[in-house]
C-alpha cells in the first residue's frame, strides 16, 4: 500500500526554475574547465576535445576565451546567443494586439507577425512566443443563454409513449454522434490568480 508523499515548499515554482537556470549555468562552466583541465594534462587541443567528446571547434572557442579572460571569459553570459528578430517594442504590439482581438489561434499570431513585422517564424516559435507574452489556449464551449425553465417536465411528456421492452431509444445532443467535442483551442491571456 502506498502511502501519499507530501512535499515542503520552500520555493516558489518560479524562484525554483531561477536555482535550476543559475545551476545549469554552472554545470556549463565546470563543463568547460574540464577542457582546460584536460589541455593542461596533455598539451593537446585535440586529443582533449576527443577525451571529453567536445568538437574541436567549440573547444577552441573554450581555450580561446581561457586565453584572453580566464575563468570569466568562461562562465555563461545572461542574454548570450542570437538576438530576437521581435523587439521589446514590437512583442509590446503583438501583445497590445493579441488582447483587443476575441478569437485567436496560432495560425493568426503567425500571420501577423509575418504581415506586420516582416519575420517569418516557424509554428513552433510562434507559440514559444505566444507563452512569454503569458497566454495559453483554451477551449471554448458555448454556454446556453436561454434555458427551457420546465425541461425535465417535457422530457418526462416525451418519454411517456416508449415501450422499454419493444422499443431503442437514445437521446443525441447534435446532428452527428461525437466522441469528444470538436471545439478548436483559442489563445487567451493566462489569469495570474490561477497560478
Amino acid at each position: 500500500m502506498e502511502s501519499e508523499l507530501k512535499i515542503i515548499r520552500h520555493l516558489s515554482v518560479e524562484s525554483l526554475n531561477e536555482e535550476i537556470r543559475e545551476l545549469e549555468q554552472v554545470c556549463k562552466t565546470v563543463n568547460r574547465l574540464h577542457l582546460i583541465r584536460q589541455v593542461y594534462r596533455t598539451n593537446d587541443i585535440v586529443e582533449s576535445c576527443e577525451i571529453l567528446d567536445i568538437p574541436l571547434r567549440t573547444g577552441h572557442d573554450w581555450v580561446k576565451k581561457w586565453n584572453e579572460k580566464g575563468i570569466e571569459g568562461l562562465r555563461h553570459k545572461k542574454g548570450a546567443g542570437r538576438p530576437s528578430y521581435l523587439s521589446k517594442e514590437k512583442l509590446e504590439k503583438l501583445d497590445n494586439w493579441m488582447k483587443q482581438e476575441e478569437y485567436l489561434v496560432t495560425n493568426d499570431v503567425y500571420l501577423h507577425i509575418k504581415d506586420n513585422f516582416d519575420v517569418d517564424y516557424s509554428l513552433k516559435q510562434v507559440r514559444r512566443i505566444i507563452k512569454k507574452l503569458d497566454y495559453t489556449w483554451v477551449k471554448p464551449y458555448p454556454i446556453a443563454d436561454e434555458q427551457i425553465e420546465n425541461a425535465e417536465e417535457l422530457l418526462k411528456e416525451d418519454t411517456k409513449s416508449i415501450d422499454p421492452d419493444n422499443d431503442i431509444y437514445g437521446l443525441m445532443d447534435e446532428v452527428a454522434v461525437q466522441n469528444t467535442p470538436n471545439v478548436g483551442r483559442i489563445i487567451k491571456k493566462k489569469d495570474p490568480n490561477l497560478k
